[in-house]
């Protein structure tokens, strides 16, 4: 990977630049008046700092990846006017509830989370790849098209670059309502396609058993999991399922130890 600016990058676009390939360690190339694709014979993946914190993660080959809430927007709509959403009632999510979710993605599910618990609820979402996770967080912070709802909930927001595992050991016993895990492996290829930017990204590590040991640690209430009906996980695991709908994904729950 390599980072880049759009074109007459500000100074603060700038510093960002530096900074994160500080973090990463990876080169900083200005953009001066090359392509995207040109930068592309020197790497497969090129991060570029956007304006007003719109980024965008260039992956040779696929989908550009760019923030947007995605259907999140409509569900709160749902929500908002008393329809029913799959994820809420699974999920038992009240306002003043915390909820933790260890595979954040494009953060859809994190911000309907956050509505529902409201502005004294936590929501923390858990992102291993270092440009997805930086990508998300500027996103759900400079994102202006949408309800009032919608962008409080998503400023409400928590990211945590970080192993889920690794950071679930580093939590006291009972410190989250609700844990969730939506692992990008087991999702259908072509269930969402504001999901295909992010696949070239995404962590596709496997789903163990200490991850779910830990997370039973940490909820007070229940660990859920979303993953294709004919997921080997469900039997694996033996999750309680809550609801069988004519989908091809299912929720779970795994109640605490």
């Amino acid at each position: 990977m390599l980072i880049t600016t759009s074109r007459k990058p500000t100074l603060p676009m700038l510093q960002k630049a530096k900074r994160l390939s500080h973090e990463w360690n990876v080169p900083h190339l200005a953009r001066e008046k090359r392509t995207i694709a040109s930068m592309h014979h020197t790497d497969t993946a090129v991060y570029m700092v956007g304006k007003n914190g719109k980024d965008v993660l260039y992956n040779k080959g696929h989908d550009d990846f760019f923030f947007h809430p995605s259907m999140a927007t409509i569900r709160i709509q749902r929500l908002e006017k008393g329809g029913r959403d799959p994820f809420a009632t699974i999920t038992t999510l009240q306002h003043g509830d915390s909820f933790l979710d260890l595979t954040l993605g494009l953060a859809s599910d994190s911000i309907v989370a956050s509505y529902l618990v409201g502005k004294d609820g936590i929501v923390h979402g858990v992102e291993k790849q270092h440009a997805v996770a930086e990508l998300v967080k500027s996103g759900l912070v400079t994102w202006d098209d949408g309800s009032e709802s919608l962008l409080d909930a998503m400023r409400r927001i928590q990211v945590i670059q970080r192993d889920h595992t690794e950071y679930l050991r580093t939590l006291p016993d009972q410190s989250f309502d609700v844990v969730y895990l939506d692992p990008m492996f087991e999702r259908t290829i072509d269930e969402s396609l504001s999901l295909n930017g992010l696949r070239a990204s995404a962590s596709y590590d496997t789903l163990q058993s200490e991850t779910l040991d830990e997370a039973r640690r940490v909820t007070r209430k229940h660990v859920i999991l979303k993953a294709e009906s004919s997921s080997s996980l469900w039997e694996k695991y033996s999750f309680e399922r809550l609801e069988k709908r004519p989908s091809r994904t299912s929720y779970g729950a795994l109640r605490r130890l």
